[in-house]
């Protein structure tokens, strides 16, 4: 529309250079003080969830994921799960700090019967206590992905009125 031609080359390598944070964005060992890698990735639906359940697989292949989940109300739980269960060693289920976050205990009801292990916790910080060596997954919503990436760079992290 603009009459701009651009090739594939270029697009490609801007596309390449483009930071997405909260997509599959990866918090140093230093900044998270875990002993595993730890990623953030704000899957709130399940198609965001598959591509992350992907992308998971193409750098971590087999090895599962310590999952750190929490969600906000009107989100389709079962259809994010499903993606992201196979994925998971264990799961730690904690609230959204959001006047729409969904106790965990009302979302733990909604598990497949076969699961990974499963904890209910406090709060995120509590969640991180109890990471294991294995890497460590945060998503769920946003909300949640800003609170774990405050944690971490020393931000302030507000809640959202939405």
């Amino acid at each position: 529309a603009a009459g701009i031609t651009l090739r594939y080359e270029t697009v490609k390598a801007g596309l390449g250079a483009t930071n997405c944070p909260g997509r599959f964005e990866h918090i140093e060992p230093k900044l998270s003080k875990l002993n595993s890698p730890l990623v953030l990735d704000i899957a709130h639906n399940p198609a965001a969830a598959k591509a992350l359940a992907a992308n998971w697989q193409r750098e971590f292949g087999d090895r599962k994921a310590n999952l750190i989940f929490g969600a906000v109300e009107s989100k389709d739980i079962v259809g994010i799960l499903d993606a992201l269960l196979p994925i998971a060693s264990q799961v730690h289920l904690v609230p959204v700090n959001s006047d729409r976050g969904i106790a965990p205990t009302d979302f733990e009801k909604q598990f497949p019967a076969e699961h990974p292990p499963v904890e209910v916790h406090e709060n995120l910080k509590e969640a991180f206590k109890v990471a294991t060596l294995a890497p460590t997954l945060v998503t769920g919503s946003a909300f949640l992905v800003g609170e774990a990436k405050a944690l971490f760079t020393a931000s302030d992290h507000r809640a959202s009125a939405q």
